[in-house]
């Protein structure tokens, strides 16, 4: 029987919740003094079900999420405070329902509670021991999004294993688009960043060689393709383009332990070591430019 750790409800909401619950198969634990170590410290996935009555619960819930993501969370929310309500709206992916509760909602909640615990334990069973792992991805320059792609990158990345958290994934996420928008603008799009303005006052002719090339067959249909290979020791990403390539000549493999501060390594691969550094251990180019690898070694 899968358990639902409870916090922040009513005793007549409880018991109402804890009614529907055991009709779906799940009990009730109440948690609320100790909810927050039960969560982060709990190795196993968990439901966990929090009733919003004020704003520090919403944040309470949010706390949660980002230090334990592996958990499935699910809220009430005090139908009469509009303000929660408004808030709770923007909860993502958080199942919600209101307060005070029906059966018929909370069985509705806990059917799709129930699928997201069928996903989880599918992919568990997929990444463990995992030997090997390869997805290709292309499109054409013009047709690529780019901060869903990462965001979805870095959640595969995560997913596997190869990150704890959601800052760490979303210092991914920014990484890999670093990376990917180097590769479309000065690689695809072969735009010079030295046509950016030092005045922002000034015209932006880089934004605006952009906009046209986008729009130029020449430009805009060459291929962007991503290949994310993942195995028991480490994960890489590489990001090939079309463009002409660059001179890497003045360019070692990129370690953790590279002095990215240098002006001259970021005068010359224009990559943004800096921001990269954080998510991946090595960044490598081959090509000449056309192809940059990252890596991250798993803990």
């Amino acid at each position: 029987m899968q358990t639902i750790l409870a916090s922040g409800f009513k005793s007549d909401e409880l018991f109402i919740i804890s009614a529907a619950a055991a009709g779906k198969g799940y009990r009730v634990i109440e948690a609320d003094n100790d909810i927050v170590d039960k969560v982060t410290k709990s190795g196993e996935t968990l439901v966990v079900m929090l009733g919003i009555h004020e704003k520090d619960d919403i944040r309470l819930l949010k706390r949660l999420a980002a230090d334990a993501p592996q958990h499935i969370y699910a809220c009430g929310i005090d139908y009469t405070n509009r303000s929660l309500v408004y808030m709770g709206g923007f909860l993502k992916n958080v199942p919600v329902f209101f307060l005070p509760p029906e059966d018929n909602e909370i069985k509705k909640v806990l059917s799709g509670i129930g699928e997201s615990i069928r996903l989880k334990k599918a992919e568990s069973v997929v990444f463990k021991g995992l030997k090997n792992s390869k997805q290709e991805f292309e499109w054409e320059t013009g047709k690529l999004e780019i901060s869903g792609t990462c965001k979805y990158l870095a959640d595969l990345l995560y997913r596997a294993g190869l990150y704890r958290d959601t800052t760490e994934t979303d210092n991914a996420a920014l990484a890999l688009e670093e990376a990917l928008v180097n590769s479309i603008e000065h690689g695809s799009l072969e735009l010079d960043s030295s046509l950016r303005p030092k005045n922002i006052l000034d015209e932006d002719k880089y934004e605006v060689l952009k906009d046209e090339r986008l729009k130029d067959d020449k430009y805009a249909k060459r291929k962007i393709r991503i290949n994310v290979i993942i195995d028991s020791e480490a994960a890489s990403v590489s990001i090939e383009d079309e463009g002409p390539g660059f001179d890497v000549s003045g360019i070692k493999d990129f370690t953790a332990e590279t002095d990215v501060d240098n002006e001259d390594i970021i005068d010359v691969s224009g990559k943004g070591f800096s921001l990269i550094k954080r998510a991946f251990d090595e960044i490598e180019y081959k090509k000449r430019g056309r192809i940059i690898r990252l890596k991250k070694f798993r803990d």
